[in-house]
């Protein structure tokens, strides 16, 4: 009985451990710092010229962008890439990656009485840099690095006199 019972056993405890051992790692998403991503500038003009008062008027400006993820990982342990990337939008609370968002910006303008201006609105990306870490509580190794493009700032960096 004991040869049989052993038989069924150690076969078993193999499946077991060869399943445990190709198994993935647990691993931890860990945010380091914000950086600016890429810029771009908009221009807007106003024209006051035959105005006798300052004219002032708010521009409503709208832009989309995705919040893509740029993934590097070392390789030291197999890692399934789409989970990574999952994990990383699900730490950041997006539902997908590649999914346009808008977001709108109010640019105040304001030319005094014979003034044509023209202002300079910046768009920049935000991105978040963060590692790939070892381990539940990220203690371990590290694993990788990421990027990923989280939200998108306007503001106004040039006036300039058009005539």
């Amino acid at each position: 009985m004991n040869t049989r019972l052993a038989k069924l056993i150690v076969p078993v405890f193999l499946v077991v451990l060869s399943v445990a051992c190709a198994s993935e790692p647990e691993f931890t998403v860990k945010d380091v710092r914000e950086i600016p991503g890429q810029r771009q500038i908009q221009s807007l003009k106003i024209d006051n010229r035959t105005g006798a008062d300052t004219l002032k008027q708010d521009q409503k400006l709208a832009k989309s962008y995705r919040n893509s993820i740029s993934l590097t990982l070392n390789g030291k342990q197999r890692l399934d890439e789409g989970k990574v990337r999952s994990r990383i939008l699900e730490y950041y609370k997006f539902a997908s990656e590649y999914s346009d968002i808008r977001k709108d910006c109010t640019v105040p303008l304001e030319a005094p009485a014979g003034k044509h201006l023209e202002y300079d609105a910046e768009w920049t990306e935000v991105l978040r840099e963060g590692s790939i870490v070892e381990g539940r509580e990220g203690q371990g190794d590290k694993l990788g690095e990421y990027r990923i493009v989280v939200n998108l700032n306007c503001q106004v960096v040039d006036v300039r006199a058009l005539n």
